[in-house]
């Protein structure tokens, strides 16, 4: 992978846990100036929707209309999502039967469960609540096999998608279009950014010669989008879809400089960030949990009135990230290996 494309994977990440650990400021301790800025934290997530359709075109472009290649594709998809976002929800589940006050009725249902388990889109919140993104990426991921097992059959699909999505937005921010479940899941803002992902992907492939030439100024255009995006968004818009879109674009832009020698010796040898990548998936399934059970110790020992707020938030963070580090280490990359290795031994797996 590109050392980029994971360094960015690694600050997606971060931002993310900096979004939610300045919430967890908000109900246990203070927030303060340094936690608050980064209330834009939160565009860490239209960053990954962006990183995902990216990285599945970059690495399945020559897989697509190729029918006997869905099944291993799918396949890869299934075991890097589901068997450590079923350890942490299973993790979790005993809070949400034990102790009645913790969650909302649904949490104790079982059809809503199994339908979380499987990441099948729901009115609510999965009852890993940051997996709602997760959702999205698997219908992505269906509709992208589509696109490997009948290219025209695919690329007819993603088109209509995309225009709809596109047309449902402008009607919802600029019309008196109101959507509901499921179409603000099939129609969503964040759908569309999929879509930014392919096509950087696209031109990565198709045209790497000519996009040579801009992608230094891509990546100093795309950094400086995304902070006037962050600091606009926190000072005077607060969060709406048009941010959404402009973190997007920002992304993309990064993405777009993915590959360069410069942008990649910025990156090759950090190895804290290339570190950050490559556990940014359960970074991202665990922090939560982490730092709402961190923020609670912390509130309940008084620990807040011993330091600092901001250092509080800062230690949240560290804890947090260094929670999914070691998610990473001790389950996450041990399930894929095993996952792997039992995938690989089928006959009928093309090795």
């Amino acid at each position: 992978m590109i050392k980029s494309i994971q360094a960015y994977r690694g600050f997606a990440a971060l931002l993310v846990v900096a979004y939610h650990a300045n919430l967890i400021a908000g109900k246990y301790f203070e927030q303060t100036v340094v936690t608050k800025f980064f209330s834009f934290g939160h565009s860490g997530v239209p960053f990954f929707f962006v990183l995902s359709g990216f990285i599945i075109y970059y690495i399945h472009w020559s897989d697509i209309g190729r029918p006997f290649r869905a099944k291993q594709y799918l396949q890869k998809r299934i075991v890097r999502i589901y068997p450590i976002y079923w350890v942490v929800t299973l993790a979790v589940l005993p809070a949400y039967l034990l102790v009645p006050s913790f969650g909302s009725p649904y949490h104790r249902e079982l059809l809503a469960l199994i339908k979380s388990l499987l990441l099948i889109p729901q009115d609510h919140s999965p009852h890993l609540a940051v997996a709602w993104t997760l959702c999205h990426e698997m219908f992505f991921y269906l509709l992208f096999a589509v696109l490997i097992y009948k290219k025209i059959l695919g690329q007819l699909f993603f088109v209509t998608w995309m225009l709809t999505t596109l047309a449902a937005v402008i009607a919802t921010n600029f019309g008196d279009g109101i959507i509901q479940f499921p179409f603000t899941f099939l129609f969503s803002i964040y759908n569309l950014l999929f879509g930014l992902g392919l096509l950087a992907g696209w031109l990565n492939r198709k045209f790497p010669a000519k996009l040579e030439r801009i992608r230094l100024p891509a990546f100093a255009l795309g950094n400086l989008l995304f902070l006037a995006t962050g600091c606009m968004e926190n000072y005077w818009t607060g969060k709406n879809d048009g941010s959404v879109a402009l973190f997007g674009i920002a992304a993309f832009m990064l993405v777009i400089s993915a590959g360069n020698n410069r942008v990649e010796k910025l990156f090759a040898d950090k190895k804290l960030l290339q570190l950050f990548g490559n556990t940014s998936y359960s970074i991202y399934l665990i922090h939560f949990l982490s730092v709402s059970f961190l923020g609670k110790v912390f509130s309940q020992t008084n620990l807040t009135n011993v330091l600092p707020d901001t250092i509080t938030w800062f230690l949240l963070i560290i804890l947090a990230t260094i929670s999914g580090i070691l998610l990473y280490k001790f389950i996450e990359r041990p399930s894929l290996d095993l996952a792997r290795r039992l995938i690989a031994a089928k006959p009928f797996v093309s090795r």
